[in-house]
């Protein structure tokens, strides 16, 4: 009967919908058998609302029903417009088969603990999706990479990548949970969801002078930001992990102004095993991170030099943004820009944003993490961070308001 009246069912209606629901959810393993039978039956009398049949009995969350909502809505465009079948159809008169026969159980693919939600993000080689985990009951972000089968060199870079951020238990980076295979071999790892809205997205408002992003983030936030950021990398460092790729799409801004450090793909890491430490080195290419945020020694493709003083120099690219809203070497080509950065003297913050009204004592501050000899910069992060926590603590808050206008 349940077969008859799903072929009858046009796909505009309600009781198809929510069949084809049914069987979405049971196939992400959010339904038993049990609750698919009685959601089933609620259906085919019409009985109640979608929220009442689905998350007011209980059955689903508010989040999994719209997961499983834009999934039928997917397959319902496609199948108004195909001139074959749904494949969707014939698994739903298999369910309803073995509903009749009872022998409908709970089936969740061999070690498939994730549901795959929506894409949250993509990059050149990895993409990051929300994905539900269902032994622990939580939506977390699951990152994977593009392409599939995967090149050994790109899954080496994952999981070296999962590897570093996995050591480095800090508020500041985010907190990754797991690292595995999906049942298809697909090579993943799962982390702490975090804010979409990034440290780049701050400064483009600022920069624009955007009403609410500059009520919501004034100079002295502005700074609190990237001490955080300092202390995180400081922790970081503490533990053999340098980032190599700091940039402000990697920063991450939380609704209560906390700050997460993302994509530690380009990372070095040392590994002490016994007596011996090896270093682990995630990328394969000669220069690494982002040109405009690259250290000298970064740009010229010097593995050895690599260190947490590359860090300290990107971390000074940030703060000069953060004050100009510019980036003190950026030209029109990435090969233009990391020569820029091996051999073009710096303009001084005040002198680049003269609109701004920096201070002498930022502009030194931030000069000294921009010196092309790593040895004469700040000789560690910490240090940096000093620095600028000395300098606001001479100014009260009135007084950083008109320095940093």
């Amino acid at each position: 009967m349940m077969q008859s009246q799903v072929r009858r069912a046009a796909p505009e209606q309600w009781q198809y919908r929510q069949l084809l629901m049914g069987v979405e959810a049971f196939d992400a393993g959010w339904l038993t058998g049990e609750q698919f039978a009685a959601a089933m039956g609620r259906t085919v009398a019409g009985d109640g609302s979608e929220q009442v049949l689905w998350v007011a009995s209980g059955l689903l969350s508010e989040e999994q029903l719209r997961v499983v909502s834009r999934r039928v809505e997917r397959r319902l465009e496609r199948s108004a417009s195909a001139s074959v079948a749904d494949p969707l159809l014939d698994a739903l008169d298999a369910a309803a088969e073995q509903l009749a026969e009872g022998r409908l159980t709970a089936s969740r693919p061999e070690n498939e603990r994730y549901a795959l939600g929506d894409l949250l993000g993509e990059g050149t080689s990895g993409r990051v999706v929300r994905a539900y985990d269902q032994e622990l009951g939580r939506w977390v972000a699951m990152k994977l990479l593009r392409q599939f089968p995967s090149d050994p060199q790109e899954e080496a870079r994952l999981q070296s990548e999962a590897r570093a951020t996995g050591r480095l238990d800090h508020p500041g980076i985010v907190a990754v949970y797991d690292l595995g295979r999906l049942q298809d071999g697909r090579l993943y790892y799962t982390m702490r969801e975090v804010p979409r809205r990034t440290l780049r997205d701050l400064l483009e408002g600022l920069a624009r002078n955007d009403a609410a992003t500059v009520q919501r983030v004034g100079p002295l936030a502005l700074m609190n930001l990237f001490l955080q950021l300092c202390s995180a990398m400081e922790f970081a460092h503490a533990r053999g992990v340098v980032h190599l790729d700091l940039k402000p799409e990697n920063i991450m801004i939380g609704d209560y102004g906390e700050v997460q450090v993302m994509d530690w793909g380009e990372s070095h890491w040392a590994e002490q095993s016994g007596a011996e430490e090896r270093r682990r080195v995630g990328p394969a290419a000669q220069s690494v991170g982002t040109p405009s945020y690259m250290s000298p020694e970064q740009a010229r493709g010097q593995h050895s030099k690599f260190g947490p003083l590359c860090d300290v120099y990107a971390l000074g690219v940030i703060l000069y943004e953060m004050l100009t809203f510019r980036q003190p070497s950026l030209r029109d080509n990435a090969m233009l820009t990391m020569m820029a950065v091996i051999t073009e003297p710096i303009v001084a913050p005040s002198v680049a944003a003269p609109d701004r009204w920096i201070p002498e004592t930022l502009d030194v501050i931030v000069m000294r993490a921009l010196e092309k000899d790593a040895e004469a910069r700040w000789p560690s992060v910490q240090a940096f961070a000093a620095a600028l926590k000395r300098h606001l603590e001479q100014r009260n808050a009135t007084g950083l308001q008109m320095s940093l206008s």
